[in-house]
């Protein structure tokens, strides 16, 4: 999909309508806080020529809140349901836990973690 297909649907959709879709795997922590793992490189045979015997992924931790928001990421809920889920748990105010969802989820677009269903229709035609 290029850039003006998903352009197009970015501008026809409500941010809030979107349903994000992980594209990562992930590990859970003693601590029961989620850990992303991104490989180095998306071709396992150049990255074990690449990297040899040096670490092939790259991992980052989350904190309570981008571990909650995380494991609602499940291809179903929509930003808006994840929202207010995030409120009723952290007890936040409706606008401040969507903007932060808002941000947490387009930074994790722009990083390539996760896409978006409305992307994946679009895609398959």
């Amino acid at each position: 999909m290029n850039f003006f297909e998903r352009r197009k649907v970015f501008k026809n959709t409500n941010a809030l309508d979107l349903v994000p879709i992980r594209k990562v795997e992930h590990q859970i922590e003693e601590g029961g806080n989620i850990t992303i793992i991104i490989p180095k490189f998306r071709n396992d045979k150049f990255a074990k020529f690449a990297l040899g015997n040096r670490k092939r992924h790259i991992f980052i931790h989350l904190d309570e809140i981008g571990t909650f928001t995380w494991l609602l990421i499940d291809g179903i809920s929509n930003i808006r349901v994840i929202s207010e889920k995030l409120k009723d748990h952290f007890g936040e105010s409706l606008l401040e836990s969507e903007q932060r969802v808002n941000k947490f989820m387009s930074r994790l677009y722009q990083e390539r973690y996760i896409t978006f269903r409305q992307l994946e229709v679009i895609k398959e035609t």
